[in-house]
């Protein structure tokens, strides 16, 4: 079991690592950010590692209009009234305490996962996130993603996948706010004003690749509309190597000396065995 990252340990990291977006993270992907156009720019990657990042337009959930948003490499959002960095983005451990008694958060697929986010902002009026990356300790590559809508709807989407490892599903207006239990995105189109939904499935339980829609009920602030029927995502590219491979260094003097002696030495039988055959 990995510690959970302490807030004075992700501030000096969010510090250490003020980059274009900023970021705060136990452990942060070396080496040169891969791009995969087909999901729109990437911005970081790691292992419980965050960015906040500005959005494209002001976005309403639960009543509270947002112009940012902080994203966590394990598979959710949060947002802060204050724009600040989220330090909880490096919660690795999915459950419904964390989801009412923190911040407003959106989880499409909430469990320890180490890899890359990306974010699209081709398209008018949506913004959306992506995350392509591996389970901390296991084998697998997950695909998910999250399109937040100007007229305040969002959508899950997935590929097919099973994490070893306990998954969270939903959302929340945070802040302590009653904790219903969960429920089932099973396909059933329902409605409701609950300030948390969210679904919990065990390890090796999460096989859907059918996306949610939560649309706003209108005339009726913070109800939801909620309907499961998106279509799955198609399979996930290949991760590059994490943590990537140490390039080779330069070699000490004593090494350099020790070539020069083997190619002196490997010379001089290549000579011997000339004379030997001339």
């Amino acid at each position: 079991m990995k510690p959970l990252l302490s807030q004075a340990a992700a501030a000096v990291a969010a510090v250490a690592c003020l980059t274009l977006p900023s970021v705060a993270a136990a452990d942060i992907l070396a080496g040169p950010v891969p791009h995969f156009p087909q999901y729109g720019q990437t911005l970081f990657g790691g292992d419980d590692s965050g960015a906040h990042v500005d959005l494209p337009f002001n976005f309403t959930f639960y009543g509270q209009t947002y112009s940012s948003i902080n994203l966590s490499t394990n598979g959710f959002v949060t947002f802060t009234p204050s724009g600040a960095l989220d330090l909880g983005v490096a919660d690795w451990s999915p459950a419904g305490s964390s989801l009412v008694d923190g911040p407003a958060r959106i989880a499409p697929q909430w469990f320890d996962r180490v890899g890359y986010v990306m974010e699209d902002r081709s398209q008018t009026g949506r913004y959306t996130v992506t995350w392509l990356s591996e389970e901390y300790g296991q084998t697998g590559i997950y695909l998910t993603q999250l399109s937040l809508f100007s007229d305040g709807h969002f959508s899950f989407a997935y590929s097919d996948g099973a994490p070893q490892s306990t998954v969270l599903v939903g959302i929340s207006a945070g802040g302590g706010v009653p904790n219903n239990g969960p429920v089932g995105f099973d396909g059933a189109d329902f409605g409701t004003n609950a300030r948390t939904i969210y679904a919990l499935h065990g390890p090796g339980e999460f096989y859907s690749s059918v996306g949610v829609t939560f649309t706003p009920t209108p005339g009726r602030p913070g109800f939801y509309n909620v309907l499961a029927g998106l279509a799955p995502l198609a399979a996930p590219p290949p991760l590059p190597e994490w943590p990537p491979e140490e390039p080779a260094g330069v070699p000490e003097p004593a090494s350099w000396a020790l070539m020069i002696l083997g190619f002196g030495a490997a010379g001089a039988r290549l000579r011997t065995r000339r004379r030997a055959t001339a």
